[in-house]
């Protein structure tokens, strides 16, 4: 029965894929430049909903230790990026701050870290503002209602804020990280 159910899942997976192939066509894809890009490790990254906030994690000598999250800000989609900034010590510690993910309404994001007070080796956290100019609250870890004894990473919010997807390598999967 179960693999009937995982066969019929991917047949419709592709035939989607099929249907909609001609939608996920991309342009050539840009370098963000050095204004964004160092020798460093960066990456993980993700754009507010308007375009305007690039949030990604990078592991800087400027930072508070290990990856760090950062963001880059632009005026209009047409303008260039001007500098990132380090998100500050309310938000990253001298542990790892990666895979950030922000809401629609940019007042909320989620992250993965291993800092202090996690369940397992990395937990899914939360820091929020009041609005877009006020600064991060200190995150919060999610608990064990998402966070399990081992890894829970890559958060992502829906548009409409009410789930929460990300991956775990608890048991009761499909092995290593599952969805």
């Amino acid at each position: 029965m179960k693999k009937t159910i995982l066969l019929t899942l991917a047949l419709a997976l592709c035939m989607v894929a099929k249907v909609t192939k001609a939608y996920f066509t991309f342009g050539t894809p840009t370098n963000l430049g050095p204004q964004v890009n160092t020798s460093s490790r960066d990456g993980l990254a993700c754009a507010s909903s308007d375009g305007l906030s690039l949030f990604f994690a990078s592991m800087r000598s400027e930072g508070y230790g290990g990856w760090d999250l950062w963001i880059a800000t632009r005026s209009t989609t047409k303008d260039p990026w001007e500098e990132p900034l380090n998100l500050g010590p309310v938000v990253n510690s001298s542990a790892w701050e990666m895979g950030p993910d922000i809401s629609t309404d940019g007042l909320t994001l989620f992250l993965q870290s291993n800092q202090p007070g996690r369940q397992g080796s990395q937990d899914i956290w939360v820091t929020m503002r009041s609005s877009i100019t006020d600064p991060w609250d200190t995150p919060m870890n999610l608990g064990y209602t998402v966070n399990s004894s081992v890894e829970d990473v890559g958060p992502k919010i829906s548009n409409n804020g009410q789930t929460l997807f990300f991956m775990s390598m608890r048991s009761g999967g499909f092995g290593n990280f599952d969805a």
